[in-house]
C-alpha cells in the first residue's frame, strides 16, 4: 500500500513540476517557439542561447523530455529553445538537414533560414552572448545541428551531433 501511495505521489509531485516549468516564446513564421529562461533573468547580463534539435519522428517537447535540460537552466544560467522541425507526408517532424538525412519525401523545407531566423529573434528579444550559441542535436537533429554550425560558424559556437 505504501508502495502505491509513493509512487502515485511522485508521479504527481513530477508531474506538477515539469507543468511548472515556465516557457516564454517566441513568434516565428512556423508559430510559437518555446524559449526557457533562468529564474532570474536580467537585461544587464548576458546569458549563451542554447537549441536542442529533435531526432526524426518525435518534436521539441519529446526532446526535452529525453534530454532535460530545463533541470539545469537556473544553475547554469542559460536561454534554451527546443524547436521543432517540419513534418513529412507520413505526418512525422524531421530536419530537412542534408542530403545525406533524412528528407525521405522530397520536402522543400528551408529549416537552416528557419533556425537562422530563430536564433535572430531571441536575439532580439532576450540579452544574447554572440560568442556562446551552441546546438545540440539528437540524430536526425544531430545532422542538423552540424550543418548549421558548417553554414553559420559566424553565429553558432559550438555544435553536439548525438546518436
Amino acid at each position: 500500500m505504501w508502495k502505491i501511495f509513493f509512487r502515485t505521489s511522485l508521479f504527481f509531485s513530477l508531474f506538477f513540476l515539469a507543468g511548472n516549468i515556465a516557457a516564454k516564446e517566441v513568434s516565428t513564421t512556423r508559430g510559437e517557439i518555446p524559449v526557457y529562461i533562468p529564474a532570474d533573468y536580467a537585461d544587464s547580463q548576458t546569458y549563451p542561447l542554447l537549441l536542442l534539435l529533435h531526432g526524426y519522428g518525435f518534436d521539441g517537447k519529446v526532446a526535452e523530455s529525453i534530454w532535460g535540460f530545463t533541470e539545469i537552466i537556473d544553475k547554469y544560467k542559460f536561454i534554451y529553445t527546443t524547436p521543432t522541425g517540419t513534418v513529412d507526408s507520413t505526418n512525422s517532424p524531421f530536419w530537412n538537414a542534408t542530403n545525406a538525412c533524412c528528407n525521405f519525401y522530397g520536402s522543400t523545407a528551408d529549416d537552416l533560414s528557419f533556425l537562422y531566423r530563430l536564433i535572430e529573434a531571441i536575439k532580439a528579444d532576450y540579452n544574447i552572448d554572440a560568442n556562446r550559441v551552441y546546438v545540440v542535436g539528437d540524430s536526425n537533429g544531430g545532422f542538423m545541428a552540424l550543418e548549421l554550425a558548417y553554414r553559420f560558424p559566424e553565429i553558432i559556437t559550438a555544435a553536439v551531433s548525438s546518436a
